[in-house]
């Protein structure tokens, strides 16, 4: 079923592969091949079964694809996707002046396949993909995304952390901190939602409120070629830290990521 001899079903599957997308029609081909289609003999138990797999987010509808004709009946599947991220995609030295980032860190050595595709895919599910040459910019375990007209959101899962950088086409000044916390917290949401069913589908019992127990948040700032993190918790409580290199940052622009509720 994975290499047919039919050239349509390998194109269809090379496509997937390669972008994460495949169209509803092209699914329903797949689905025609005998090994399936014993199972699945009419289109009542597919379409039940597409309804299925979109709960699970293993197939995801593109955030954007109810208003865009031309992404009508199209899905992205994460855990297919094979493209490898760009060299220049995490260069955040060219970037310095125009970038502030996050970083998850899971209380695991690493995180589990299906939940970092599932951890990818509702952030398809909550901003459009981005776009180059006609192709999404979405990659084995990271992708770009468009937060707003001038701000695009980077995602990338290394080891046990989700990493995410927001980077505007002008400046640092030019980021509206009322997005920026916005997307913090879509993002902390998403990731807590992901964990806590990640946990309930291995059957270990997990209440909401002691879901942030199980992964720590930073903020950060480029230094060179890396990125420098401090606490989220405390940026708003300084107003610089000194990092590993000796180096000096501000948190002026790190306070974005948070909604200051005392202010």
């Amino acid at each position: 079923m994975f290499f047919p001899a039919d050239q349509c079903l390998t194109s269809i599957l090379q496509t997937m592969t390669m972008t994460g997308k495949i169209y509803k029609k092209d699914l329903f081909k797949l689905w025609q091949q005998d090994p399936v289609h014993r199972y699945m003999p009419d289109n009542t138990i597919k379409e039940f079964v597409i309804q299925l797999l979109t709960h699970l987010d293993i197939l995801i509808i593109p955030k954007g694809a109810e208003q865009n004709s031309s992404f009508s009946d199209v899905y992205i599947v994460p855990c297919t996707i094979k493209a490898t991220r760009p060299s220049d995609f995490y260069l955040v030295d060219s970037m310095d002046e125009r970038i502030i980032c996050l970083r998850y860190t899971l209380a695991r050595h690493s995180i589990p396949t299906a939940l970092a595709y599932k951890i990818i895919g509702t952030a398809i599910n909550s901003w459009p993909l981005k776009y180059e040459l006609q192709k999404p910019c979405l990659y084995h375990k990271a992708s770009v995304l468009n937060v707003s007209e001038d701000n695009e959101l980077r995602i990338w899962i290394e080891d046990n952390r989700v990493m995410v950088c927001m980077v505007n086409q002008n400046s640092l000044l030019s980021i509206s901190p009322d997005i920026a916390a916005s997307v913090q917290e879509c993002l902390t949401r998403n990731i807590e939602s992901s964990l806590l069913f990640h946990c309930k589908s291995f059957g270990r019992k997990i209440t909401p409120t002691k879901v942030v127990d199980l992964y720590t948040i930073e903020a950060g700032m480029p230094c060179g070629s890396n990125i420098c993190f401090i606490p989220s918790k405390d940026v708003l409580k300084i107003d610089s830290w000194k990092c590993d290199q000796g180096r000096e940052h501000d948190t002026r622009y790190l306070r974005y990521w948070v909604f200051d509720k005392v202010g």
